[in-house]
């Protein structure tokens, strides 16, 4: 990749471009190689106001998913800007992990209350959910190659595998 990008505490989103030097230099032994790459920032955002927790990029658009636990918001960014901003309802607990799918066009969300949902990166809307844990859902995960299979665990140490494809 040729993007790195830094959340902090305060809320501030920094973008660093990674520029490899066009330098050539030579061993002893006459084998080439390139100089180390230079990294530095090109973009600042500052408008989450909260700690950010977790950051997700999507290899293939210019989709950024940007999480704030403390704030309980995701912010959904196209090309820099924020296009959707997913804050849970009261009654459903917070969020507490977030994910985003192999193919780029899905990402799931745990909660307090051990519930997994589904959501399009696209539409930002919840399209599918899960109430199979008892208890808060500590860490998901898209298996990896796949946007079929999702793999949760919880506080009390129960892992479930959600199949999206057969809803099972």
């Amino acid at each position: 990749t040729e993007t790195v990008v830094q959340g902090y505490a305060n809320g501030i989103l920094v973008i660093f471009k990674i520029q490899q030097k066009n330098h050539i230099h030579f061993r002893k032994t006459g084998s080439r190689f390139h100089s180390p790459s230079l990294i530095y920032p090109v973009k600042k955002l500052d408008f989450f106001k909260s700690q950010i927790s977790s950051i997700f990029l999507c290899e293939e658009s210019n989709i950024m998913l940007v999480g704030s636990y403390k704030q309980q918001k995701i912010f959904i960014l196209n090309k820099l800007k924020p296009i959707t901003i997913l804050t849970p309802p009261k009654k459903n607990g917070h969020f507490t992990s977030l994910d985003i799918s192999y193919n780029d066009r899905l990402f799931c969300t745990g909660n307090s209350t051990g519930i997994l949902q589904i959501w399009s990166i696209k539409s930002g809307n919840s399209i599918l959910f899960f109430r199979n844990h008892v208890k808060e859902i500590t860490n998901i995960l898209f298996l990896k190659k796949t946007s079929r299979f999702v793999l949760s665990c919880s506080i009390d140490g129960i892992v479930h595998l959600f199949d999206l494809k057969k809803l099972a």
